[in-house]
């Protein structure tokens, strides 16, 4: 069922881009949107086919290096590319982004942004921002969901083992995961990774930084032959890149989900980070990036207080028309995806509808893997 989707979407995509909807469809959300023609893409890691692995990162999380390559590539030929800033201070004085306006943004600060990325962007000559967490950047340690990405997998390969363990986690943390017990009672039965992680989420800060370790307690041998390896940036890197048309932000110290914090640790989340980034490369940070895409109104205002000029989230409020939104600006999360079709080649007319904003026009509230992480 879901390949005959996917090959209908494809069909409607070929329909849409060379039968000149596309188009029109773009005229029309310049002429009349509050809007206008304009996105923010959101990418987290471009991989290397050749890297051992790839397989334990979330789909919505990766894009091929070479997939990526032809992204821009159609990206470049077919758009207006500028930088964030470049767009935040065309919204801040009232005035509409020229049609058909791209801004390329990157979350978490992973290495392979430099190393796979990076020479892409120069190749074609496109600025892009990259939101960093700097408690992990220069580190050898990974995000928690990294980390549950490997040893999920570990334990998928003996449901038996997986089974016992959240028997454990349940005995272990029973009062705490309370009143999500009965989620967790549902854990058992998740069928992918993904939904596993997203369903951690859910929990406390604390919890889930409790419950990895005892994962990795139990299944340490499956992180060994990931550990050592410098997964993040380091500040070289930033700085390197920051002299080349890369802009840098925020995205938080620890990539805490701002609304599960109080008021004073998400000021200390936005105010430290902020001025980590600033005193490494010599330059204003005005961006933030929720990580997972939480904010609420308390939070837009704590970031508009700790010096930021915007806030940006997955949905925003502008996705209801209620206009623009400085401090919950939308963003379209892209992976591998959305632009390949069924031959496994790139389609730019796949890319097209995606990053047009029809499909969720046509089937609101329907929509993939746009989440942060």
């Amino acid at each position: 069922m879901c390949s005959i989707r996917r090959y209908c979407k494809y069909i409607f995509a070929l329909t849409y881009y060379y039968l000149g909807i596309h188009a029109l469809f773009s005229n029309l959300k310049w002429r009349f949107s509050t809007r206008a023609d304009w996105a923010i893409l959101m990418y987290h890691r471009v991989t290397n086919p050749e890297d051992s692995g790839n397989e334990f990162i979330q789909p919505g999380m990766k894009v091929d290096r070479n997939i990526f390559d032809e992204q821009m590539s159609f990206l470049k030929n077919s758009y207006s590319i500028i930088s964030l800033n470049s767009l935040i201070n065309t919204l801040r004085n009232d005035q509409i982004p020229h049609k058909k306006t791209i801004v390329i943004t990157f979350d978490d600060g992973w290495r392979d942004n430099y190393l796979y990325a990076y020479p892409v962007l120069c190749k074609y000559g496109i600025p892009a921002t990259i939101f960093l967490t700097t408690d992990f950047i220069g580190t050898d340690n990974i995000f928690w969901f990294a980390k549950m990405g490997f040893l999920y997998e570990e334990f998928r390969l003996h449901k038996d083992k997986f089974s016992s363990f959240i028997g454990k986690i349940k005995e272990s943390f029973g009062d705490l995961l309370y009143p999500d017990l009965e989620k967790w009672n549902a854990a058992e039965a998740l069928p992918d990774r993904d939904r596993f992680i997203e369903f951690l989420k859910q929990l406390d800060t604390n919890i889930i930084q409790r419950i990895v370790d005892e994962f990795l307690r139990e299944r340490a041998a499956s992180i060994d032959s990931h550990s050592g390896k410098c997964l993040m940036l380091n500040w070289d890197e930033v700085l390197q890149m920051s002299l080349n048309n890369i802009e840098f932000g925020s995205h938080g110290s620890t990539h805490r989900i701002m609304t599960r914090l109080d008021l004073s640790e998400a000021r200390k989340e936005l105010a430290e980070s902020k001025k980590t980034i600033e005193k490494r490369i010599n330059c204003r940070i005005s961006a933030f990036a929720y990580p997972n895409g939480d904010y609420s109104s308390n939070i837009e205002k704590l970031t508009e207080e700790a010096g930021y000029d915007c806030g940006l989230a997955t949905h925003g409020h502008d996705d209801e028309g209620t206009g623009i939104h400085l401090f919950s600006l939308r963003r379209i999360n892209v992976h591998d995806g959305m632009s390949i079709g069924p031959g496994g080649n790139f389609s730019k007319a796949l890319f097209a509808l995606e990053i047009s904003g029809l499909i969720d026009l046509l089937w609101q509230g329907r929509r993939g893997m746009h989440g942060d992480y």
